[in-house]
Formats: structure tokens, sequence, C-alpha cells
């Protein structure tokens, strides 16, 4: 009983390996420099919208051309993007550390 179970184990790491081994790859890798927090995929201007949470920008990637455009400029860390529904707005959710700190809680 205990050699079977092994062996269960033993067949499912093997699959687990395989599985990774033979997994697809696609796309291209688009160098960008900072904190992505979230991206969205724009399909029908071809972009994808990247959250530069460090850069306080979002960035803009053509996917035909496979590069960077010029990003969006935020006043805060992006931290969220979206494109909405029907194509016509990018949303961009921005970070904000709140005004006043919450109070110690006593035990």
């Amino acid at each position: 009983m205990r050699r079977r179970f092994f062996n269960i184990i033993g067949m499912a790491a093997l699959a687990a390996s395989l599985n990774v081994c033979f997994a697809a790859t696609f796309g291209t890798v688009v160098p960008i420099h900072g904190t992505v927090s979230d991206i969205a995929l724009d399909e029908r201007r071809g972009r994808v919208y990247a959250a530069n949470f460090s850069a306080y920008r979002v960035e803009v990637v053509d996917t035909a051309g496979k590069r960077l455009l010029v990003p969006i400029p935020v006043t805060r860390p992006p931290s969220a993007v979206a494109v909405s529904p029907d194509n016509r707005f990018l949303v961009i959710g921005e970070y904000e550390i709140p005004d006043h700190c919450c109070p110690a809680i006593a035990f």
C-alpha cells in the first residue's frame, strides 16, 4: 500500500514536470523599467497598457511593433488599468496613501 502511494506521487510529479517542460510559450518580451502592477489589452488599437507603479506612469506598448510608445504620466502611482467594454476609455486607478495614520489598537 505504501509503495503504491509513492508510485502515485511519483507519477504525479513526473506529469507535473512534463507539463512544465512542454508548456506553450507565446509573446515577445518588451522590457519595462519599473514595477508593473497591472496590464490591460486594447485589441482594437493593438495596445497593451501597463501600470508602472514606481515610475508614476502608464506604459503604452504597441503589440504589432513590439515597442514602447509615449507613456501616459499620472500624478499618483497607478495601481490598476482597464479598458472600457466599448473600447472608448482607458480607466486608470491611482494609489493614494491615507492622510492620517490609524491609531494603534491596545489589546
